[in-house]
């Protein structure tokens, strides 16, 4: 290889980089393993309002966008043990032990503690997901999306998720849109959100199990990458909540 050609080489893997590499790397679900393959690739976890949550279908996720103000504004149904927002149906991890409700031991004392805790972060949440999603930081969405929201129609579904972002004042962002590997043949390359895709995506009960993290999440983060926070500001963040 020549002198220039390994130069213009270099000046292009330089500009990628850049092109690449994000103030914030954001999941909007459908559920929890976009974060917590963040969480094993990065080794640090910045808390948004979607990290930890269920979201049934990418249309309620878009409603949930549409109607910001009613994400878990009104009654929330006993978890089990995910706790669901009766009007928006996107579901939340308590703090509570899981064990508890999954074993039917949970009390009213306990669910309504858990349940007050919940609803305090979350409207913090709200806020910070609001506040970041506005700045001028640079961003990237990641949306994880179920078999059964692709089809023939996936596209403007996914140009609706995309308007519901920037109908919230979106600024400085890409979204990323991760499927599994047998899907690929819905999705064309365009210029409104970039797809990438895994081997097969981990049980939604499974999250956590090594022998699914084999599936090409490490390749999507190794592409798309984010500003490591200062070690001493996130040595005392506690996994999953803080």
């Amino acid at each position: 290889m020549s002198f220039i050609r390994l130069i213009k080489n270099k000046i292009a893997r330089r500009k990628r980089i850049a092109e690449n590499c994000y103030d914030n790397i954001i999941s909007l679900g459908y559920n929890c393993e976009v974060t917590f393959r963040f969480l094993k690739y990065f080794g640090f976890e910045n808390t948004n309002l979607f990290n930890w949550t269920y979201s049934y279908s990418v249309n309620d996720l878009i409603n949930a966008l549409n109607n910001f103000g009613d994400i878990c504004s009104a009654e929330m149904k006993n978890p089990d043990p995910l706790w669901e927002c009766e009007k928006t149906h996107l579901r939340f991890h308590g703090k509570a032990d899981t064990r508890i409700f999954m074993k039917g031991r949970e009390t009213e004392e306990i669910l309504q503690a858990d349940k007050a805790d919940l609803l305090g972060r979350v409207a913090h949440l709200k806020e910070k997901f609001l506040n970041i999603l506005k700045d001028d930081t640079k961003k990237l969405y990641i949306y994880k999306i179920k078999k059964d929201d692709i089809d023939e129609n996936v596209n403007e579904k996914l140009l609706k998720l995309l308007a519901a972002l920037k109908n919230l004042g979106g600024n400085n962002f890409k979204l990323l849109i991760v499927a599994e590997k047998e899907n690929a043949k819905y999705f064309t390359e365009n210029e409104n959100y970039m797809v990438r895709f895994v081997k097969y995506f981990a049980p939604d009960n499974c999250l956590v199990r090594k022998k699914y993290f084999n599936n090409g999440w490490d390749d999507i983060y190794n592409e798309f990458y984010v500003q490591i926070p200062d070690k001493q500001e996130n040595k005392n963040k506690k996994y999953k909540f803080d």
